[in-house]
């Protein structure tokens, strides 16, 4: 048995950690979005209008938490 792990293994992972890392900072910008929304609107104001939504972040961070169980079972079936 080769004891190398394989390109795909290796890709794997590294798509894994990637989304591990994207997670973990949408749960992080959570904290900033509520503690800006509640800052009330003047810094609404001071963000300006390219300011990330709530949902979007959630939404962001929601998909990156499914990609990371999704390789980390992909690891686990290798």
């Amino acid at each position: 048995m080769n004891a190398e792990p394989t390109a795909v293994l290796l890709w794997i992972r590294a798509f894994h950690l990637t989304a591990i890392v994207c997670w973990m900072a949408g749960q992080l910008w959570m904290w900033r979005v509520q503690v800006a929304g509640r800052a009330g609107r003047e810094a609404a104001l001071i963000r300006g209008p390219g300011a990330v939504d709530r949902r979007v972040v959630a939404a962001a961070t929601t998909l990156a938490a499914t990609l990371a169980l999704a390789s980390g079972a992909g690891l686990l079936t290798l």
